[in-house]
């Protein structure tokens, strides 16, 4: 299922799959943590990110509600580097020219 890119709005960018599902390992025990440390792991700072962090520190205590939206949005950041992590499939052999010896054996 495909996400709109406006979901995830306000999220780091460059991370990889790996980074994000230690984000989310981080965030289920200490909620906010992980995603004040993802605003630095992205390819740029993003203050908005550690702000949201912030409020997560801040929300937990009250009903868990920090714990929640933490949780949610490791997951939204998971999904969208996990997604950014597949890479196309290779064309298969018969798409693929044929190079040196091997072309000289099938042209005979």
């Amino acid at each position: 299922m495909k996400i709109p890119e406006q979901v995830y709005s306000g999220m780091p960018r460059g991370l990889s799959s790996t980074a994000a599902l230690v984000i989310l390992a981080i965030n289920v025990f200490a909620p906010g943590v992980g995603t004040i440390i993802s605003a630095f792991l992205g390819t740029e700072c993003m203050n908005e990110t550690v702000f949201v962090g912030i409020l997560q520190l801040l929300t937990s205590p009250l009903l868990g509600l920090g714990f929640f939206w933490a949780i949610a949005w490791s997951i939204r950041l998971y999904r969208k580097h996990s997604t950014a992590d597949e890479t196309p499939t290779s064309a298969t052999d018969e798409e693929t020219p044929l190079v040196g010896e091997a072309a000289v054996q099938q042209a005979s």
